[in-house]
């Protein structure tokens, strides 16, 4: 995949655009229930908090982040720091290399189950889009 430097988005539409390029799981784990956010979606969420200029020199958590969808939209549109967390190391390595196609150097990645996370330090905006108990019983831990 070529390195994108800086794309240019003006508005809801080419961000929207920018994130169908971010490639989905390589082999999504029904277990811990994967598939991809819509990217229409991640740009209506990510437009929005851009608009009430909520990313501006912001830190942005992205709980699941999978393939970095949430994360990698909200570098693309000013957040200072995004720290992008899931539990699947394959998605954060696609999550990583799509970053590096943007050269955001302000995403960093952590392989963790969040439940068993300690996070310290303020954060002004959370992206999560969680399983939602569709291939599992609700309360069945992973």
């Amino acid at each position: 995949m070529k390195t994108v430097r800086d794309p240019e988005i003006h508005n809801l539409r080419e961000l929207e655009l920018v994130i169908q390029g971010i490639p989905g799981y390589r082999t999504p784990r029904l277990r811990l229930e994967q598939y991809v956010t819509d990217s229409n979606i991640v740009a209506v969420a990510v437009w929005d908090a851009h608009m009430r200029n909520y990313l501006t020199n912001a830190r942005v958590l992205d709980l699941g982040c999978g393939t970095g969808r949430f994360a990698i939209a909200a570098a693309l549109m000013g957040a200072a720091q995004v720290l992008c967390m899931d539990i699947d190391q394959d998605a954060l390595d696609t999550a990583r290399k799509s970053a590096s196609n943007y050269n955001l150097n302000n995403v960093d990645f952590i392989v963790e189950d969040v439940r068993n996370l300690e996070l310290m330090g303020k954060f002004n905006i959370v992206f999560q889009n969680p399983p939602f108990g569709i291939w599992t019983e609700r309360g069945d831990s992973i």
